[in-house]
């Protein structure tokens, strides 16, 4: 079997598993099947698994099912780590190996396993993760480089996000990424590097961690700016950066030190992205105000699907012609429902949820056009209009054997909810209520007196 060319950094594989034996295996087998170089890591739990993901990003996963317990599990651990699960031993039925899938899993390979089934499913995960070349002839038809699929779209937001990345190419200011889970910070950060003055240089993503380390090789901050002069530098989740690393940053970016540096040295050009709203981290004092305005001299938010429902069809599109390629599969098109399914759907994880959806149907069907039945149900239907607190208030109260309860208690369990359906994203539920953030702050405090 050959390894796929062109990749040249290391793959970080994690092992989530009891017996000690199998990262051994793993990382020995790799050795002799690959041309690029692997670093294998090992966790004997799940809660072990998280505190790494802290810390280190990896590009596989490895995972013994009896870790996981249930989907629900698998489900969050894959958005938690970031990248392609694939579940290291056997499942119960078949059916429970697809519900696997669908949970999210990239691949299984069964326990003992043979070296075929291992390489087959990492290879195809590296390939998922790494290959920055599969979308580049889908994508020129839309005029982008083929790491922007963010920017795929007609919508006047995506509209309006083009012209302001086009205009960036000739700038090193700062930037500052807002918007929901999903909706591309990440990528979107790549695509202005590559397009910018600075693409010459190194790229590097790092994720800040609530212990003053950074994800991107174990560096601290200060390697990460050492290792990407002449580039940029993402820090993704920066309202969590620690007051040590707020504090390096600010004196990088105070004028008056940039000047005593002198030209010949070529600084990285910083970019900071974020799902949660930068004013609560002001307002709770764990940003600081003088970081966060120097750092905001280009604010650009990526709008959820929600706000660009025209836009569904084309991304969903797009990820077939990935997923397809990447898995040598025969899709070619949706149909028409399966279109009109996707487009009506509340895609609560975004461009990330759709391209997950899509994925899941690539690798359990093979076709020239997708249709509706290997979409699967979706667990939660889009509503025909944006979601409001009156049309909440009315689902809650329409049936006539449920007791009418106090209006603030029926207004508590509609925002609760909504902050559950965003995974606790206060700033999210706010905006599909309709109402501010700060009022759900200031009504959880009167809930509380009440109960009280």
């Amino acid at each position: 079997m050959e390894a796929r060319r062109g990749v040249t950094k290391p793959v970080r594989v994690l092992v989530i598993d009891m017996d000690p034996a199998s990262p051994r295996l793993v990382r020995d087998y790799l050795d002799k099947v690959t041309s690029y170089p692997i670093i294998c890591d090992h966790s004997d739990t799940m809660d072990d698994a998280k505190a790494l993901g802290q810390l280190v990003h990896y590009d596989i996963a490895l995972v013994d099912p009896l870790q996981i317990g249930d989907l629900d599990r698998l489900t969050s651990m894959t958005r938690h780590l970031g990248c392609p699960v694939i579940l290291l031993g056997t499942l119960a039925s078949p059916q429970d190996e697809i519900a696997a899938l669908r949970a999210g899993a990239s691949g299984l390979v069964r326990k003992p396993f043979r070296r075929s089934d291992l390489f087959d499913a990492i290879n195809k995960a590296i390939h998922y993760v790494m290959d920055e070349e599969t979308s580049e002839r889908h994508l020129s038809h839309h005029g982008l480089s083929p790491d922007a699929p963010v920017l795929i779209g007609q919508s006047r937001a995506i509209q309006s996000l083009q012209r302001s990345v086009q205009r960036l190419s000739k700038s090193d200011a700062p930037i500052v990424l807002t918007g929901d889970v999903g909706t591309g910070k990440s990528t979107l950060a790549r695509h202005i590097h590559h397009t910018s003055m600075q693409s010459d240089g190194p790229f590097l993503r790092i994720i800040a961690g609530k212990r003053g380390r950074e994800q991107g090789g174990e560096q601290t901050l200060a390697q990460a700016w050492q290792a990407t002069r002449g580039g940029t530098l993402y820090i993704h989740r920066f309202t969590q950066l620690s007051y040590h690393d707020q504090a390096f940053l600010l004196g990088r970016l105070d004028g008056d030190a940039i000047e005593n540096r002198g030209e010949d040295q070529c600084e990285p050009r910083l970019i900071v992205g974020d799902s949660h709203s930068p004013m609560t981290a002001l307002r709770t004092g764990h940003l600081s105000a003088d970081l966060y305005y120097r750092l905001r001299v280009i604010p650009l938010h990526l709008p959820p699907l929600r706000d660009r429902r025209e836009d569904i069809v084309p991304l969903a599109e797009h990820c077939l012609f990935l997923e397809a390629k990447a898995e040598q599969k025969q899709f070619v098109r949706l149909d028409g429902p399966a279109a009109s399914m996707l487009d009506h759907h509340l895609w609560l994880g975004n461009i990330r949820d759709l391209h997950h959806t899509i994925r899941q149907a690539v690798l359990l069907h093979d076709s020239t056009v997708m249709t509706v039945a290997m979409l699967g149900d979706f667990e939660t239907p889009a509503p025909s209009r944006p979601l409001s607190l009156t049309h909440l208030a009315a689902e809650e109260t329409n049936t006539s054997s449920t007791p009418i309860q106090p209006f603030w208690m029926q207004e508590r369990q509609i925002i609760e909810e909504a902050i559950a359906a965003y995974d606790g994203n206060i700033s999210a539920a706010a905006a599909a209520l309709e109402i501010s953030p700060s009022t759900i702050y200031r009504k959880r405090q009167i809930w509380s007196d009440k109960v009280a």
